[in-house]
């Protein structure tokens, strides 16, 4: 069923537990007619334009073949994959990328401009969600179209950066007038490039997710097609992007009034929440939990309010009321139409045992690599703490947040979030290294140097 209609939705989406497909096959698209028909088909299961699913093709599937999950159905299904083609192509591609950012770093060491990594690292990401801009798929070289997309558009983002900061730091200079530090060239461009990468994930999800499609960053569609406006390491990069960029925005404006700081962090804040939360934009079940509690708590501390744990609880408890609320809606709907939140909300309703067995179920999922991979994940989960004590209690981070409004707020509300996530979501500790990895590289950017050399 290339093109299935609406009224036969519902009875596909309800066989997606039914076949239990192996992974990857009930994990990867099965065509991307965008770049290989005249038409473009539409999955309803998806609700995206150009994309079709194994789950799409459920349903002839097991009347023209046999049942879905035998031998001749899957490899039918993976001649059909799209992404189980070019699977070998581009296993490499992820070192390759490590490769080239390390290489740009030492070229950009050499001439002194060691801290453009930062920034070229960050816009690497942003350009890696992308990467379905261009018809990577009928390249012969797939790996280097996708490689050589993310260097083309990593670089001109970093001059574009760069240019448009230094035309933008004198009017700043002014503005704050004589005896105020300035932030330095090199801290604005890491904190631009984390709110670009921030800005780049919400407008696609706004717009439907189109970019993202066989994205190497981007997002896949997920059991049985139901495709995600922003999952979780999605989200830990637009968390740590927002404040890490709202930080640099605040220093560098250290004139705004109370109620202007306010009015941004919570306008800025709301789209965040609202385009993560929104069934309609393809939610993910965490993102309410974590940004609703983040926007209270930041807009308490722009308007004056010290925090304390008594305000932690009132926040979290009014997420979970949002969550609630977000999943009811999407429960609401059809079984065609619901994201998996929604399907999470019906089943608590029909079978709260079996709700709670899943639960426990990812929970023990999130916590598997701490046994399964020791010898990496223990080192990263200690990493990760190590991180999360410095982010509120190094004194170099502590006398740059002195000048800093709203510094060690905006930090440690963005790094609570983070493992708010992590708690509630079975991607667990990728959900901080994600967060973690883009904070980091934005805060040491915008420390000055301990020397005070370079840039």
């Amino acid at each position: 069923m290339t093109d299935p209609p609406a009224d036969r939705a519902d009875a596909a989406e309800e066989q997606r537990d039914t076949f239990n497909l192996e992974v990857p096959l009930n994990l990867q698209v099965v065509m991307d007619s965008r770049w290989a028909t005249n038409r473009s088909l539409t999955s309803t299961s998806t609700r995206q334009q150009g994309l079709v699913t194994n789950l799409d093709l459920a349903e002839d599937s097991v009347r023209a073949v046999e049942p879905l999950g035998t031998d001749s159905s899957r490899d039918h299904a993976e001649a059909l994959t799209l992404t189980a083609r070019a699977m070998d192509d581009l296993t490499p591609i992820l070192v390759a990328v490590i490769g080239v950012i390390a290489l740009v770093g030492a070229v950009l060491a050499a001439l002194g401009r060691t801290t453009a990594v930062l920034t070229f690292g960050l816009l690497a990401v942003a350009a890696g969600l992308t990467t379905s801009t261009v018809p990577w798929p009928l390249s012969p070289w797939p790996a280097a179209t996708v490689l050589g997309y993310i260097l083309v558009v990593a670089t001109v983002g970093l001059v574009v950066v760069e240019v448009s900061v230094r035309r933008l730091l004198p009017r700043l200079a002014s503005a704050q007038g004589r005896g105020r530090r300035v932030l330095t060239v090199r801290g604005l461009d890491a904190a631009a490039a984390g709110a670009v990468l921030a800005g780049v994930i919400l407008l696609d999800s706004l717009t439907g997710s189109r970019l993202q499609l066989a994205s190497l960053l981007g997002n896949q569609p997920l059991y049985g097609g139901r495709f995600y406006g922003m999952s979780n390491h999605l989200t830990a990069f637009v968390l740590a992007g927002w404040a890490m960029g709202l930080i640099a925005l605040l220093h560098a404006a250290p004139q705004l009034s109370r109620l202007v700081r306010t009015l941004v962090v919570g306008v800025s804040g709301l789209v965040v929440l609202v385009v993560s939360a929104a069934p309609q934009f393809g939610a993910d079940a965490g993102s309410s939990l974590i940004f609703g509690p983040v926007l209270l708590l930041a807009v308490m501390a722009a308007c004056g309010v010290r925090l304390r744990p008594v305000h932690v609880l009132v926040a979290g408890a009014a997420g979970a009321v949002l969550l609630a609320t977000v999943a009811a809606l999407d429960a609401s709907r059809g079984a065609g139409a619901r994201t998996h939140l929604g399907d999470f909300a019906a089943l608590l309703v029909e079978d709260p045992s079996a709700a709670a067995s899943m639960v426990v179920s990812r929970t023990v999922r999130m916590l598997e690599p701490l046994w399964l991979y020791p010898v990496v994940a223990v080192p990263g989960m200690l990493i990760i703490v190590a991180l999360t004590v410095l982010a509120v209690t190094s004194r170099r981070v502590s006398a740059w947040d002195a000048q800093a409004p709203l510094g060690r707020a905006l930090r440690s509300i963005a790094v609570l979030g983070a493992w708010i996530g992590a708690l509630t979501n079975d991607t667990g500790l990728a959900l901080l290294a994600a967060a973690f990895a883009v904070g980091t590289l934005v805060q040491l950017a915008l420390l000055p140097r301990v020397s005070g050399k370079g840039r």
